[in-house]
């Protein structure tokens, strides 16, 4: 609880010979009470809407490392929170519970309070048994605890003395731990539960692809680029097309070395983001239109449910039939400000996720521009990377495992700027090829909107431009280079690029300045 404040203790009438404590709260009212640990809830009495459960692991307690089991008595059955019901589990720090006087079958009957009774291991025979006084002691297979040797209280949790209770325990502090999925907020919707991360500052949108014929479990996923450091992954679409069960639609621009596959289906929802940071999405699998138009990241959607903040119901061809489907939802919300926001409804105990109507309806509660279906049918998952690079998958699957995908959507730490210096009075020449005797232009990396199918040949001499001032994050120099009217990136390495002084050759400054502004004009 926030604040713990003691109202009955273990030599009280009602509790003698179990252990049992009351809590009051910060007042009389109907405080929260949160999991302090991970738990199910195996049986619910509704005399007094006895909460009992089971800790999902062992747990470090002050005195011990076990399974831990407890119960909550008191909640009115008009307070009882939505997530608690026997089977539901419950994570560390959520709110399932509330004080409350049930009694008997009454609300009101008592004070608001929450009486709380723990004990080490698991729940056995009946949960409870009379000690012989009406007072009702835990039934496990470690024995019934003081709650002060189970539970530690959190340095931010206020204890407030109440009749020397707080003198009387020896209650062990610890700090609060860190949440290690930095901006990943949780909650609640139709009794699903529902997480989500927003883009920060510093981070883009990037998509990763697959290979369709060597499909990966999104935890398996990195990008090519190992300089890219990845934060937050979720899955996108997965559709199975004419060409084969195991393949997925995947499009955008090329990534790597690989080359997208266009399909002709019609009716498909096209999501594009442009290099200007706009947001477009309809029917666009033309390869030519994606790359006139600056594509950055492309994938096709179950489908839009919200555009510029309304409602609306554009679909794939495969997803009409899932508007009112109950599902596990993978949604990309795109906020007025251009922010993304990875969700994640998971299907829980009890629970088979929501609906696409209801995904719209939480989606118009946050006042988002756009929001994106992409994926169902209990493959929903989100990947959060930490500063050590240590992955942890927000949610699991139904079936509990992790399955292939095609394609991944990540928020990616944005580099920054590379500075380039002006050497119109140099050439690079090509002296090595990576395929044959041609040097792959490497626009993609750089991000500048060109053909990805330029080449250098070996022993030829093309206008350098501009390099790096000094080499870039990912250890290497860049070098811009003409290739005819097109200008691109190569990655300036001795064994396949040489940088050559030459006579100078002028160039008006002002073509110099208008390219360099087209390439490197920041972001909005």
């Amino acid at each position: 609880m926030d604040i713990l404040r003691c109202t009955a203790g273990e030599d009280y009438t009602t509790h003698k010979g179990t252990y049992a404590l009351d809590f009051g709260g910060s007042d009389g009212g109907k405080d929260l009470v949160f999991a302090p640990f991970d738990l199910k809830i195996k049986q619910i009495s509704r005399v007094a809407n006895t909460v009992f459960f089971e800790s999902l692991e062992k747990v470090e307690t002050p005195t011990f490392t076990d399974y831990v089991c407890g119960r909550f008595a008191h909640c009115d059955d008009s307070d009882m929170m939505p997530n608690c019901y026997v089977g539901a589990v419950i994570r560390q720090g959520e709110a399932f519970y509330r004080e409350g006087g049930r009694g008997s079958w009454k609300d009101g009957k008592f004070a608001s309070h929450v009486h709380a009774v723990f004990a080490r291991g698991h729940l056995t025979g009946a949960y409870w048994y009379d000690v012989g006084n009406g007072n009702y002691s835990m039934l496990s297979t470690g024995g019934k605890q003081h709650i002060y040797d189970v539970l530690f209280v959190p340095d931010d949790v206020q204890i407030v003395k109440t009749n020397d209770y707080k003198d009387s325990y020896p209650w062990r502090g610890t700090p609060r731990k860190e949440e290690p999925m930095e901006h990943v907020a949780q909650e609640y919707l139709y009794n699903s539960r529902i997480y989500s991360r927003r883009q920060q500052p510093g981070e883009k949108l990037m998509l990763l692809q697959n290979d369709p014929k060597q499909l990966l479990p999104l935890s398996k996923i990195y990008p090519q680029d190992k300089s890219i450091k990845v934060n937050c992954l979720i899955n996108c679409s997965y559709f199975k097309l004419e060409a084969g069960p195991d393949q997925g639609q995947i499009i955008g621009r090329d990534q790597g070395e690989r080359r997208d596959e266009a399909t002709n289906i019609d009716g498909w929802v096209d999501l594009v983001l442009l290099e200007n940071g706009q947001l477009h999405y309809g029917d666009m699998n033309s390869w030519d239109w994606r790359k006139e138009h600056g594509v950055t990241v492309g994938i096709s959607v179950a489908g839009c449910i919200v555009s510029n903040g309304e409602a609306v119901e554009q679909m794939s061809a495969e997803s009409w039939d899932r508007l009112d489907k109950v599902d596990a939802q993978t949604l990309l919300m795109i906020h007025w400000d251009n922010a993304a926001e990875f969700v994640i409804v998971d299907e829980i105990a009890g629970s088979k996720g929501i609906t696409l109507r209801q995904a719209q309806e939480y989606a118009l509660s946050k006042q988002v521009s756009y929001c994106f279906a992409l994926d169902s049918s209990g493959s929903s998952e989100m990947v959060i990377e930490d500063a050590s690079g240590k992955r942890t998958i927000v949610n699991n699957p139904s079936d509990g495992h992790e399955r292939g995908i095609p394609n991944a959507l990540a928020f990616v730490e944005a580099k920054e700027e590379i500075k380039m210096v002006n050497k119109t009075t140099c050439i690079a020449r090509c002296t090595k090829g990576t395929v044959g005797d041609k040097y792959r232009t490497r626009d993609n990396v750089m991000g500048a909107l060109q053909p990805d199918s330029l080449w250098l040949e070996k022993g030829k001499e093309y206008p350098l431009l501009a390099v790096t001032e000094k080499p870039a994050q990912d250890g290497y120099t860049w070098a811009m280079v003409r290739i005819g009217n097109i200008i691109v990136y190569v990655q300036a390495d001795p064994d396949y690029i040489q940088l050559i002084d030459s006579a100078p050759q002028p160039q008006p400054q002002e073509e110099y300045e208008e390219v360099t502004e087209k390439l490197f004009r920041k972001k909005a």
